[in-house]
């Protein structure tokens, strides 16, 4: 504006500087046409472009989604048929073949015997992911097993199977069906967890000469992926898992 409160006709295009044609002037517009005509471009390359990525995000997203639903289908019907799992192993090469993980077999020297040991690379990574899906899938048949028959059968007793998968510290534990502790401790509580609980009635525990034993002061460590009942979403984040990266339920070497 000049000193009277009237606001100044522009001269010059305020993005390149060329002199603006006096019917510009005239309407106060401040930018000259060839920089209108770059900016219109501008914002219509931006679009596209962002037409393009959005494309391209939901194809990404529509491949992801189609991988998970074949993989989960490949390891429930494994499951379901009692496929063994080098087979499945088999099953899932046409979908991860292509993998740089996907190793069938290779030879490492043991520094100790000096020796050519075969490995297995492409199967140590995928029978983790067999074995915890379907410890979920039998978990989640089991704790429909324990409602149905719970009226006579009303106790269950934690049993641990391996000493390595870090719950030997429950074994033996006995609790009502209904104690809320079960809904947080059922197994399978890792990838390889390879527990079980076995379904009790009173007279059962009486002619042992045990009894309830009460919730478990000791915390053994429970897989975030695995918190809850076993059930069809818990197959589902675990398998999500392994996609996003497939090595992590492998067991570490060691040293």
């Amino acid at each position: 504006m000049d000193g009277s409160g009237s606001r100044v006709r522009p001269n010059f295009c305020t993005r390149c500087g060329a002199r603006l044609s006096a019917l510009r002037r005239i309407f106060r517009m401040n930018k000259c046409g060839a920089c209108l005509s770059v900016i219109a471009q501008e914002g219509a390359s931006e679009a596209s472009a962002a037409r393009a990525d959005a494309a391209n995000a939901k194809r990404a997203a529509d491949e992801a989604a189609a991988i998970e639903k074949s993989l989960i289908y490949t390891l429930r019907t494994a499951h379901d048929n009692g496929t063994n799992e080098s087979d499945v192993v088999k099953l899932l090469k046409p979908m991860f073949g292509a993998s740089d993980w996907w190793v069938e077999s290779a030879f490492v020297i043991n520094p100790e015997t000096n020796r050519r040991n075969k490995v297995h690379p492409a199967a140590e990574i995928v029978v983790p992911l067999c074995f915890a899906t379907s410890a979920i899938w039998r978990g989640a048949e089991s704790w429909d097993g324990v409602q149905r028959t719970k009226q006579i059968l009303p106790l269950l007793r934690y049993t641990a199977l391996a000493d390595d998968c870090g719950h030997s510290e429950w074994h033996g534990i006995v609790l009502e069906v209904n104690d809320p502790w079960w809904r947080k401790h059922f197994p399978p509580n890792s990838a390889l967890c390879g527990c079980a609980a076995d379904s009790l009635s009173r007279s059962d525990l009486e002619e042992e000469g045990n009894r309830i034993s009460g919730v478990p002061s000791t915390q053994c460590t429970v897989d975030p992926l695995f918190s809850g009942l076993p059930s069809e979403e818990m197959a589902v984040r675990v398998v999500r898992a392994w996609l996003a990266n497939p090595r992590v339920f492998t067991v570490p070497e060691d040293p």
